[in-house]
């Protein structure tokens, strides 16, 4: 099984949502959800030994998910290529530690409302 299909498996089960995407070597990964499950995630890829690096790049409390439907959607290259995000995210992923961490944030927050329109436009898409 594919890592987004097991991801989004298990995240069904808790209620949380977000995408997966693999970037020039890196994966990142947004999700949302409760308080408590999120917590109980990021608790787990901290402790998993796979995870060579982890950079937590952001918290914010959310009135209305952003990804709703997404249990782990893997974005794929193309997909952000469409909307000139993938370049986009590779510079501010590369930029982490040149920049002040609330510019920073500020900058992935865009980032993250741009794969909003994304996942907009894709669905306007598949309607027409």
């Amino acid at each position: 099984m594919e890592l987004a299909d097991l991801s989004a498996q298990k995240n069904s089960e808790f209620g949380i949502t977000g995408y997966l995407l693999y970037l020039d070597g890196l994966f990142v990964q947004y999700f949302e959800g409760d308080e408590s499950p999120v917590e109980q995630l990021m608790h787990n890829i901290r402790h998993d030994g796979r995870h060579e690096v982890l950079q937590e790049a952001g918290e914010s409390r959310l009135v209305v998910r952003r990804f709703p439907t997404w249990f782990m959607r893997w974005l794929h290259q193309e997909e952000l290529a469409q909307v000139k995000l993938a370049r986009d995210l590779a510079l501010l992923l590369q930029s982490r530690k040149q920049m002040e961490s609330t510019i920073w944030e500020a900058r992935l927050w865009l980032t993250v409302e741009r794969i909003v329109a994304l996942d907009q436009k894709l669905k306007k898409s598949k309607d027409t």
